[in-house]
Formats: structure tokens, C-alpha cells, sequence
């Protein structure tokens, strides 16, 4: 952590700790509150540190890593009891005045954050632990928009930096707060993506040896939420980045290879890369971290998709739906098209369409211009019925819905692909517009795509016109 980075804790308090028939001038007498002897769980011969408030025993049991306190509790929370204990066995008259007087506004749930008697108590608890001190006073969870304001409140913390550290303590406080804790915490790490949440802190008071509460540090468990943002992320935008950031070995690599390959639709090799990966994965899952493992089955659901398919055409149209579900549409779109273009090659096994005349010819054929072709995709295939009004449907004038044929869907999609490659407005501005374009793909036009590529009746394409070379002269 740079010198100008700052580590936050985050604590919830609960309840006063008044014992049994104790009174709060009981207390000023006596000092007898509750107490627990807290210990660090991966240092249990450690010397125990015993205190009413577990925030305290993290400062003594992890000196020197904290820089700010942020103390969120809700109206009726320990505050008088933080503030005597803060004052200490030579507390002065005034110090127990305002104890009692603190004890009363507790009890009528008076308190707020701006109170000067919070101030004080913010000043108080720096100085006697060398941190900067922050009160948060929250609603009590009784409704929506006071749930809401519960979770904005923790999620507004004074002095947060870009790059800092965020620690959470979840031992104490309402039942809902600990978790309203967390779930404020990855917020503010999804607005600042510099943030690190480094400890997740809980006292077990209920798992007490020897008279001492281990102090565990749950962020192992914690990062299961980081596992699911990761899985996520590669299952819907094909982003492995996060899942390699956190495997960082040779599994990480061969997942950002395969991912990079499906960002950049770098289809040559794709399916052998999935083979291998899938196989890879499973080999390999017994060695990976728990959640890794967890996560499997959704990693594995790419690889495996593309690698089951027979044919290259198969998986650019697979990789196609699967980027329009992403809401990668233009991805989609250069995909779906090199599909339709290496379904028509298969047909005249045209290994290399690289050649100018190939190229041109399977282009041609693809969008239905030689006559016997276009009549093959009216008699043969199924059409598409759209609402949407493009250039390609002839003669529609755009009102109700018109039946288009592959062909014509066909020519809207090398279009469309053709200004998303050249970033370019096209033939006519309206048949570009992305409102256009996805609501094609709402209508399911590369499921039509799918579905016309794998007709039986495709494959039958070079008996209406044997030669591929004759579509160069249309």
C-alpha cells in the first residue's frame, strides 16, 4: 500500500452492554460492563486483548494497519458505553455527566450523526487510537426506503480514496447490518475499482476456548462473491480477466487465450482451442481453488458449446447468438456473416474462399442474386417475419409485418456488417440506426440464420446451380 493509500475499517456496534438490574450510575461506579477477551484465530497464543467493543481489539491486535474508523450503529447502539470506556478509569465529572446524558438520547433513539456529542466522541476515538473517526447513525430497516437509506449511508464514507483498503468488522450490530455492510463495500469496490477489501473480521464470542474469542478473518469465504463477479463477467462479455487475475497460473493463460480469441472472433482455430481447454479444465479441476471448481460448469459451457460443433460455420453461429446476448451485437453481426459465408462454401467445398473469385462468388450466392438461387430460397427454406423496415425487403413499404426470404435477410446482414466494419452510416441512414439493427436481433433473426443454415434442404443448394463460377456473372 502507497504512503498516500489509506486502510479503512468498518465497524458495527451493537447494543449497550448494561448487565442484569444494572443501572447506568451502576456503571460510572463500578466500570462493570460486559467484556470479552478477543485473540487473533491464526495466532491463538497471542496475548488476548479483553474490551467491551471488538473495534478496539482489532486496533490492539493488528496495530498500525488502520488509518480511518468508521463506526456505523443505529440510534440506540453502545454509544454511551464507547464514550466511558474511551474516557477511562480517570474519566473526569463531566466525562460521566455526559455518559448519563449520552445513556438517555441512546435510550430515546434521539441521537444523529451531526450531533455534537458524536463529534466529540469521533474526536475522542482518534486520539486515543491514532486513527481518523467517522459515526454513521442508521435507520432501523423498517422499510424499503428505509433499508435503502441504510445502505447509502454505509455506502458514503468520508475520505475514500481511489486505491485505498476497505476491512470490515461483521461480529456486531443488527442482525441485517453485517450484511448491508458487505454488500456496501462491494458497491463502493464496483464505483472505485482501485478499492481492495482485504480483511472480513469476526469475533466468535460463541466459540470461545480457554475464556478467549478467536478473531477469524472470513475473507477467503468472502471471495466467493469475487469468483461469481468473475464467472460472470466471462460467461455474459466473454471477459476473462478476472477469472486469470484470480487463478494467476496456466489455467488462467489458456482461459484469457480462448477469451481474447471469442473477443476478437478469431475463429480459425477456435474449436481445437476449446477441445483443449475443455479438456484441460476437467483434467486439471482437482488442483484448482474450491471456488474455481464451483464455478466449473459455467466456464466449461463455452468451450464445450464450440467444441461439440462439426462444422466452422456451426460455431461462428453459436459465438454469434452468444455474442448478441452480450449485448456485443456488432461482434454478433461480423460473426453470424463469416458464418453464412462458410456455410455456402461448404456447400461447394471451397476449402479457401480467400480467392477474389470465391469470395465474390460465395458473397453472391449467400444473398440469393443468380435467379435459380433466389428461387431456391423461396421454394426451399422458411422465411423471416419482421416489423423491421430495412432496404433489402423489396418492395415493403415497412407497414405491419413483411415475410422476407434468406436471401434478403441475407443482404441486410453483409450490409449491416459492412458498415459496422468500415464504421460507416451505409446505403441509407435509417437501415443503420441501431434501433434497426437490434430490433432485427429481437426478432430473431439470427435465430432465423441458424435455422435456414442447418435446413436439410441446404445442402441441395449446388443442384440449382452446380457450378459456383456462375455466380460471377450475375
Amino acid at each position: 500500500m502507497s504512503s498516500s493509500a489509506r486502510h479503512h475499517l468498518l465497524l458495527c456496534l451493537g447494543t449497550g452492554p448494561l448487565q442484569q438490574g444494572q443501572t447506568p450510575v451502576d456503571v460510572v461506579r463500578t466500570r462493570e460492563y460486559k467484556r470479552a477477551r478477543y485473540v487473533r484465530a491464526d495466532a491463538p497464543d497471542a496475548e488476548p486483548f479483553e474490551t467491551p467493543f471488538v473495534g478496539e481489539a482489532l486496533l490492539r491486535l493488528y496495530p498500525g494497519t488502520f488509518t480511518h474508523v468508521h463506526l456505523f450503529g443505529t440510534a440506540d447502539s453502545m454509544w454511551d458505553t464507547l464514550w466511558l470506556h474511551l474516557a477511562g478509569a480517570q474519566s473526569s465529572d463531566a466525562d460521566e455527566t455526559r455518559y448519563l446524558e449520552l445513556h438517555e438520547a441512546v435510550k430515546a433513539r434521539t441521537l444523529a450523526a451531526g450531533h455534537p456529542w458524536m463529534e466529540a466522541l469521533c474526536e475522542r476515538f482518534g486520539e486515543a487510537y491514532g486513527v481518523t473517526a467517522h459515526v454513521h447513525v442508521l435507520p432501523l430497516p423498517k422499510s424499503d426506503a428505509a433499508t435503502w437509506e441504510m445502505l447509502r449511508r454505509m455506502a458514503s464514507l468520508e475520505n475514500l480514496g481511489e486505491r485505498d483498503t476497505l476491512s470490515l468488522d461483521i461480529t456486531h450490530g443488527l442482525r441485517v447490518q453485517p450484511l448491508f455492510l458487505l454488500l456496501a463495500a462491494r458497491y463502493l469496490m464496483a464505483l472505485k475499482p482501485g478499492l481492495t477489501l482485504h480483511h472480513v473480521f469476526y469475533g466468535a464470542l460463541d466459540l470461545r476456548q480457554g475464556g478467549n474469542a478467536p478473531v477469524y478473518d472470513l475473507r477467503a469465504h468472502v471471495a466467493l462473491l469475487d469468483w461469481i463477479e468473475a464467472a460472470r463477467a466471462f460467461g455474459r462479455y466473454g471477459d476473462a480477466a478476472p477469472v486469470a487475475e484470480l487463478l494467476g497460473d496456466h489455467q488462467a493463460k489458456r482461459l484469457t487465450h480462448l477469451a481474447r480469441a471469442v473477443q476478437l472472433n478469431a475463429l480459425r482455430d477456435l474449436r481445437e482451442d476449446a477441445r483443449q481447454a475443455a479438456a484441460a479444465y476437467a483434467r486439471d479441476s482437482g488442483e484448482a481453488p474450491v471456488p474455481f471448481t464451483m464455478l466449473l460448469p459455467a466456464l466449461l459451457e463455452l468451450p464445450r458449446t464450440l467444441a461439440n460443433t462439426e462444422h466452422t460455420w456451426q460455431a461462428k453461429m453459436l459465438l454469434a447468438q452468444r455474442h448478441a446476448r452480450a449485448q456485443n451485437v456488432g461482434l454478433g453481426i461480423m460473426a453470424a456473416w463469416e458464418a453464412v459465408l462458410d456455410r455456402v462454401a461448404l456447400v461447394y467445398n471451397l476449402d479457401d474462399r480467400g480467392t477474389q473469385d470465391a469470395a465474390k462468388a460465395v458473397t453472391s450466392i449467400a444473398t440469393g442474386h443468380p435467379g435459380a438461387v433466389r428461387a431456391f430460397y423461396d421454394a426451399a427454406l422458411p422465411r423471416f417475419t419482421t416489423r423491421t423496415r430495412t432496404g433489402s425487403w423489396a418492395g415493403w413499404k415497412g407497414k405491419g409485418t413483411a415475410d422476407v426470404t434468406f436471401g434478403q435477410v441475407a443482404e441486410t446482414l453483409r450490409r449491416v456488417r459492412n458498415a459496422i466494419a468500415h464504421a460507416d452510416e451505409g446505403l441509407g441512414k435509417w437501415e443503420f440506426e441501431p434501433r434497426v439493427v437490434y430490433q432485427l436481433m429481437e426478432e430473431g433473426m439470427l435465430e432465423y440464420l441458424m435455422a435456414c443454415l442447418s435446413h436439410p434442404e441446404f445442402s441441395r443448394l449446388a443442384d440449382k446451380l452446380p457450378d459456383w463460377r456462375a455466380a460471377l456473372r450475375t
